[in-house]
């Protein structure tokens, strides 16, 4: 199983079209919660200051915990809200492929680590560090947009639709919500 884990793992990483397809195929919403764990686990020690004391480490130890705690439900509510939308394509359905392989898509992160070490008070060295960074935020971004394109058998086109959609929905409700308490605050006299 572990073996199996980290093949994944590395197949994302450097052939992720037929790590996809394997993931799609044989689902393993468990190793994509290990990786959720990591990644969340991993953003906090990339910028935290190691603890000195016992009350410290306590607090650190607890924001270790709150923050995997915090990815799992992002993670859970990412996906059952794409589910919801892709419900529009007729599509739904497939949430244990999409917990498995948008996961999966976070596997770049880790080279956030080392990554970190550019970044020093070296504006040459900073400007590296920031630059890698910037690729490994576009390499995860791409391996989401071909996760869900995966999970749900869309084209390009109707997976950016299925993304962007959420958003230019909230845009219109908020301008929608604003502008029905504008009215009423105009009628009001206020």
């Amino acid at each position: 199983m572990q073996k199996k884990f980290l093949d994944n793992f590395y197949d994302v990483l450097f052939v992720p079209e037929h790590a996809f397809d394997d993931l799609n195929n044989n689902p393993n919403v468990k190793q994509g919660l290990r990786i959720v764990v990591f990644i969340s686990i991993l953003s906090y020690l990339l910028h935290m200051k190691f603890p000195s004391d016992i009350g410290a480490i306590a607090l650190t130890t607890f924001r270790i915990l709150a923050l995997s705690f915090s990815g799992i439900i992002s993670w859970i509510i990412f996906a059952a809200f794409l589910e919801m939308v892709a419900a529009i394509f007729k599509k739904n359905g497939k949430l244990k492929e999409l917990l498995t392989l948008t996961a999966f898509a976070l596997a770049p992160w880790i080279f956030l680590a080392p990554i970190e070490l550019f970044r020093t008070t070296n504006f040459i060295s900073n400007f590296v560090g920031i630059l890698l960074s910037l690729i490994v935020w576009l390499w995860t971004t791409v391996l989401i947009v071909v996760s869900v394109m995966k999970a749900y058998n869309l084209s390009l086109g109707r997976t950016l639709v299925l993304l962007v959609l959420p958003f230019a929905g909230g845009i219109i409700a908020f301008n929608w919500i604003v502008g029905f308490f504008a009215t009423l605050g105009g009628i009001l006299g206020v």
